[in-house]
């Protein structure tokens, strides 16, 4: 037997459906930090701010998405 949806992790067309339903500057925050590998002082650096913001930017971020999978219903 299959496992139920909410019971496996998100397909990668999960997660590219539920990064469209984000900020353009959410997606390229996003990418910076965990496609690309940049820091976040590398990110802060950048995008000129100071990095605290660049990690409070970055869980509001990783909560919309969380949120944009959870409607898909992809998350439990």
């Amino acid at each position: 037997m299959a496992p139920a949806r909410r019971d496996r992790a998100p397909s990668r067309a999960d997660v590219a459906a539920a990064l469209t339903q984000l900020s353009v500057e959410q997606r390229a925050l996003l990418r910076r930090a965990y496609y690309d590998g940049w820091s976040t002082q590398q990110i802060a650096a950048d995008r000129e701010m100071a990095e605290v913001s660049v990690k409070t930017q970055l869980h509001y971020a990783l909560r919309a998405l969380q949120q944009s999978l959870r409607a898909a219903r992809t998350l439990p």
